[in-house]
């Protein structure tokens, strides 16, 4: 099977993860004290005082944190409105690369550590359905805090993912693409035969 596999956040759009929490701090949805902590974190790594792994770990727990106890339901719906203003500024140059990969027959595969809630529904967009992100655990329709995927916890990044990926998938490697914009996604990018780094950092 020929494909693409791709990441996310910087290379197609904006970082969903850190708009969404953005979103819901703006509609006064999380409490000041996590929302704070949260924008101290980015700003952290933004200055450099943190590297990817670190960041996305940290990032990923505090997520946790901040829907534990909210309804499945309420951030559906949350996320609904969150995706359709996110809409309105993703590149255009991505929705066609992802058009025309779809038109070529390529299976498109998305990788982010964003949560799969707000992602998916952005991506949506794109016409890319297969997503491999942040998942949290949910009891009675209820959010833990427990982040049930692991991807966030891996110290070689995006490489175990991407071999489950190929293997899942039966993907033909001398035939496919990937997408990328930072050296965390090498792994990503050295698994075909042809990567392609979009919005290079």
């Amino acid at each position: 099977m020929r494909a693409v596999i791709t990441d996310v956040d910087g290379t197609l759009c904006d970082y969903i993860g850190i708009a969404w929490v953005r979103f819901l701090g703006a509609n006064q949805y999380i409490s000041n004290g996590f929302f704070d902590e949260h924008e101290t974190l980015v700003e952290a790594y933004r200055r450099g005082m943190l590297d990817h792994i670190t960041f996305t770990r940290e990032w990923v727990s505090l997520y946790g944190r901040i829907v534990a106890g909210k309804r499945v339901a309420e951030i559906g719906a949350l996320a609904k409105k969150f995706a359709e203003g996110f809409r309105k500024g993703m590149p255009k140059h991505s929705l066609q690369v992802a058009q025309h990969f779809r038109k070529k027959k390529y299976r498109i595969v998305a990788i982010t550590g964003s949560p799969r809630v707000p992602a998916a529904l952005v991506l949506k967009q794109f016409g890319i359905g297969k997503l491999h992100a942040t998942e949290l655990e949910a009891k009675g329709g209820i959010y833990t805090g427990e982040v049930l995927s692991t991807m966030h916890l891996s110290a070689n990044g995006k490489e175990g993912i991407v071999r489950d990926i190929i293997t899942r998938h039966g993907i033909d490697t001398s035939k496919s693409f990937a997408l990328g914009d930072t050296v965390h996604d090498l792994p990503l990018l050295e698994s075909v035969a042809y990567p392609i780094a979009i919005n290079p950092k």
